[in-house]
């Protein structure tokens, strides 16, 4: 695959990138609040400029379907449609707490404390604000090989069905899926939020944290990449979570 347009719109934040073979040529975020549908395709045509990039020469579109805010989900997911339609080319959904937990994944990397009490293998929790204090999230695996062996996004593998629950219900709902001596990592706006209560609801585990409080088209484009060349890809359909609910797996 040669070019490929990214696009995160289920937060407060309008995130777009273009990516080539896997390689992000340009990136975009840009705090829209509620006005993403005005600012979404003057930002296209500013990452079109900035990577000497035809329309014509994006072959495939990838999108956030949730779960997020409501309209910013319909947004993002109805612009990469129409992409889609116009251009004749695919369109991917990526789950935006898949994607914020890779981007998590990949700025651990960059980290000194690479591996977290020197543990081969991670868990990373990202965690999104739902309504007051209800969370949207998820629980992931990562293997830990050191800053100079990069693990591909296919690595990154969820083991947990995604939830939106009262922050207080982490622990009851994160320790069945949990070994005892693997670090546990928490990122996500809700993940600060909460960090005094998640401290308390986990002081026997070797906690960390990682600054990313939204999702990100890069991660979006990465991960669909990665399945796409898996056969693993998702439809671009709309991933809704109800309070006290569950996706299944």
């Amino acid at each position: 695959m040669k070019r490929l347009l990214a696009i995160e719109t289920t937060s407060h934040w309008l995130s777009l990138a273009i990516l080539k073979n896997g390689r992000i040529l340009t990136q975009s975020n840009l705090l829209a609040r509620t006005s993403h549908d005005q600012k979404i395709f003057p930002q296209l045509n500013l990452l079109l400029r900035k990577s000497k990039t035809k329309a014509s020469q994006i072959q495939a579109v990838a999108v956030s379907r949730g779960p997020g805010r409501f309209t910013g989900i319909r947004i993002g997911l109805a612009f990469a449609r129409a992409l889609g339609w116009s251009l004749q080319i695919p369109v991917w959904g990526v789950s935006s707490l898949d994607a914020l937990a890779w981007h998590a994944a990949k700025r651990l990397k960059l980290r000194r404390d690479t591996k977290p009490g020197g543990a081969n293998s991670l868990y990373l929790c990202p965690m999104v604000t739902a309504v007051r204090n209800e969370v949207l999230t998820a629980l992931y695996r990562y293997p830990v090989h050191g800053p100079h062996r990069p693990d591909p996004p296919s690595s990154l593998r969820r083991i947990s069905q995604y939830r939106w629950l009262a922050a207080e219900k982490m622990a009851e709902f994160l320790t069945p899926h949990l070994s005892r001596s693997a670090p546990l990592g928490f990122t996500g706006d809700a993940a600060q939020t909460h960090h005094k209560l998640l401290k308390t609801l986990f002081s026997t585990r070797s906690l960390f944290w990682i600054r990313s409080a939204y999702p990100q088209a890069a991660a979006v484009g990465e991960l669909a990449q990665a399945r796409t060349s898996a056969g693993a890809c998702e439809p671009p359909v709309p991933l809704y979570i109800k309070p006290g609910s569950f996706e299944q797996k």
